[in-house]
């Protein structure tokens, strides 16, 4: 299996977690979010995509090749392919807009004979074997693009191969008009390369591409000036690349900084970044990381991060410092947007590398200084890895992109989503006798928490639970007694029915004067409400207060009041819903929508007398698969037994006829 495999040989998932626990909603091109416990989530960050857009939605790139009607295909990424079994060469159109046509036409100056090679596939590679004498092909799917690599086993192999290419006039896909390759030990070929024949057609970009390797390599002449000659010493098998891909480069975001200049590691040749000082080359390295999407909401707590990849190779004792770029959006490097040219953070992590291998270095607090910036929006974040010596031989060498992405250094982030429960909206129908008092009401799109204050001016209020559209809500506590002349309620529904106009209906068999104050919430995607705490008290007093100190971040707080003073109330400390002076009473209620875990007092300010005040706060709970699918099943059967009524109501209408 090839190393640039994407699926199933990139781990996405972190250990001790499962696919299951994914936060679908939360993907990003870049990354996938996984739920940890207690509001935490974890994000897995790679360089290049591993999701591609369908529908409008975000979906896994999966690169196995697979059979189709009788033709080898990909669909999961963001192109669709076919690659031709009956010759060298393939068919790929990109998601986005545009087909490339290839095909492998001559070898050797001869035309291709197509009975003679044999075709095999491993995960994500496909092989045309025995092209020619001492020749095989293999082409690699990845998850921007494909590349063809020709090995040549011997000097006797042929060195000059034409492809017939097709594309269309503005596709966001194209074949790249450039040919690089090395020999086994990693020595650079002298290739040239030309476009023969080129014309348009019926909106379709015809050429011929050929590429001819010389026999020759680039051999280091002079180990102090690092000056190369082309030479004929060379170290079979070599490897000749060519490919296709989407106009949007993954591999831009990781290189190095030198001589002004950002460069980029190329596929087959250069498989590692750089960065310290070497001193043969009077040369300062600086390392650059980027990625794109990460999809952490702004204000969020940075639990861990960390970065994770692979040394290739350290000389010296490298000094370095890692920091990040301290913007609201990082932009792509170039070589007028380098490394040591970003906005530096406050916070930095000194390395220096001693060993080759795996690493792991912990940048929590530099993520988390570009997460807390106002103006952050889950965009891109970069690092640059920066040479602290200015002097001598000191520089590590860390595997790229190019090489493998599963190997390419990843960005890994523990976070706590800052809370994100957001009011829907509001009604009231106050003063009324009448039984059941009853209230139309819309919850809308999102909602998973209705809340109703209910006060009574003498009561207790009789007659049971209120409904919304016939579902009961249940109560936060007890009805609450002002000592002498009214009651307070508050009553709660989780995920009530949403976008239908539906009756709020509450019992009054005494026909009491009741106020009802109706409002509505929304937990933040991915989440669903659940009851957390309640407090209530009643009292002879001004100013009435009661405090509830939630369980989690991101609660929504509720009051309802009743007061025995005839003017409304001259301040509150939250939101305000409703506030009305019902005569020689006055009743009220407000919300709030809570960061920390600290006390949540709700307070009025108002002349002294009875008052009866009820307070409950509600957290978000992760919704999981299951109840997902659990309520859908509910609506639908809900849905059914809808249609199933009006029917029979029809045909009784007709049996009375």
């Amino acid at each position: 299996m090839d190393e640039r495999l994407i699926k199933p040989g990139m781990n996405l998932v972190p250990e001790g977690l499962r696919i299951e626990d994914e936060l679908i909603f939360r993907r990003t091109l870049t990354s996938k979010h996984f739920f940890l416990e207690n509001r935490k989530h974890k994000a897995v960050t790679s360089i290049g995509r591993i999701h591609y857009e369908k529908g409008g939605k975000i979906e896994d790139i999966d690169l196995r090749i697979r059979e189709e009607n009788g033709k080898k295909v990909v669909r999961k990424a963001p192109y669709d392919i076919e690659i031709y079994t009956d010759k060298v060469g393939y068919s790929y159109v990109s998601k986005k807009g545009g087909r490339v046509d290839v095909e492998l036409v001559e070898v050797g100056g001869q035309a291709i004979d197509n009975k003679r090679f044999a075709v095999r596939i491993e995960g994500n590679v496909f092989w045309w074997d025995n092209v020619a004498d001492g020749v095989d092909m293999k082409l690699i799917l990845k998850s921007l693009g494909i590349e063809i690599f020709k090995r040549l086993a011997n000097s006797t192999a042929p060195r000059k191969f034409k492809w017939k290419i097709s594309e269309d006039v503005g596709a966001k896909a194209s074949f790249k008009r450039q040919t690089r390759g090395i020999d086994e030990k990693k020595q650079a070929l002298q290739i040239n390369y030309k476009v023969l024949d080129e014309k348009v057609v019926k909106n379709k970009k015809e050429f011929f591409y050929e590429e001819i390797w010389t026999g020759k390599i680039g051999e280091i002449a002079d180990n102090k000036s690092r000056v190369k000659t082309w030479t004929d010493n060379v170290v079979y098998p070599v490897v000749i690349d060519a490919q296709t891909s989407e106009q949007i480069i993954a591999n831009n975001d990781d290189g190095w900084e030198a001589d002004g200049d950002f460069w980029r590691p190329i596929t087959g040749i250069y498989t590692r970044w750089v960065a310290g000082y070497r001193s043969f080359a009077s040369s300062i390295y600086n390392g650059g990381l980027r990625y794109q999407a990460l999809g952490i909401p702004q204000g969020a707590t940075i639990d861990k991060a960390e970065l994770k990849g692979i040394v290739q190779g350290i000389v010296g004792v490298p000094q370095l410092k890692i920091y990040g770029d301290n913007v609201d959006n990082a932009s792509a490097w170039s070589n007028n947007n380098l490394p040591s040219d970003i906005t530096k953070t406050t916070a930095n992590l000194a390395w220096s590398p001693t060993a080759t291998g795996a690493f792991v270095l912990g940048i929590t607090n530099i993520v988390q200084e570009i997460i807390s910036r106002t103006g952050w929006a889950s965009g891109d974040i970069r690092f640059g890895i920066i040479d602290q010596y200015g002097f001598g031989t000191n520089w590590v060498l860390v595997v790229d992109y190019n090489k493998s992405q599963a190997e390419a250094v990843y960005l890994e982030v523990s976070y706590t989503p800052a809370p994100e429960y957001t009011f829907d909206t509001k009604a009231q129908d106050i003063e009324s006798s009448v039984n059941p008092r009853v209230l139309d009401y819309t919850c809308g799109a999102g909602a998973t928490l209705l809340i109703l204050s209910i006060t009574t001016k003498g009561g207790p209020r009789t007659g049971g639970s209120p409904t919304y559209g016939g579902t009961p809500l249940t109560i936060a506590g007890s009805p609450q007694s002002s000592g002498d002349e009214g009651y307070s309620e508050l009553w709660y529904l989780l995920e009530p029915t949403t976008e239908s106009l539906l009756e709020i209906s509450v019992p009054n068999d005494d026909t009491d004067e009741v106020n009802i104050i109706a409002s509505s919430y929304k937990a933040q995607a991915g989440y669903t409400s659940e009851f957390d705490v309640t407090n209530q008290n009643g009292a002879v007093s001004a100013n009435p207060s009661v405090s509830v100190t939630p369980s989690e971040k991101g609660s929504v707080t509720v009051d309802s009041l009743f007061s025995g003073f005839r003017d409304v109330p001259d301040g509150n400390n939250r939101v305000l819903l409703f506030q009305n002076d019902t005569g020689n009473e006055s009743v009220g209620a407000q919300y709030n929508l809570q960061i920390p875990t600290s006390a949540v007092p709700m307070s009025w300010t108002q002349d002294s007398d009875d008052w009866a005040l009820v307070v409950a706060s509600f957290k978000q709970v992760r919704l999981s698969n299951i109840k997902k699918f659990v309520g859908v099943v509910q609506l639908s059967i809900k849905k059914v037994i809808e249609v199933a009524n009006a029917s029979i109501k029809k045909l009784a209408g007709v049996s009375n006829v």
